[in-house]
């Protein structure tokens, strides 16, 4: 499923902000709006799960994405379940 995310967010891992700042998953600070920069994907990795998926307790993952308002997109969740079909 995280893969689905990441694979959508970055376009398939061909947006600038996945090949000039390692963001895989286009994590934006809150406080500036600002894109986060890394020095290597693994960091984005970690980040998304200390920022994001460190709140999930259980259940439908997917479900519990649009409940937290995970992505301005109404589609997302379709659309990572057309991606993970793809896979």
């Amino acid at each position: 499923m995280v893969l689905a995310q990441a694979i959508l967010e970055t376009r398939w891992f061909r947006s600038s902000v996945c090949r000039n700042k390692y963001n895989l998953f286009e994590l934006t600070n809150p406080h500036t709006g600002k894109y986060y920069e890394f020095n290597h994907s693994t960091e984005s990795v970690r980040v998304y799960f200390t920022k994001v998926q460190y709140k999930y307790k259980g259940g439908n993952y997917l479900l519990w994405l649009d409940e937290i308002g995970y992505a301005e997109n109404p589609n997302y969740i379709m659309i990572v379940v057309d991606i993970m079909r793809g896979l």
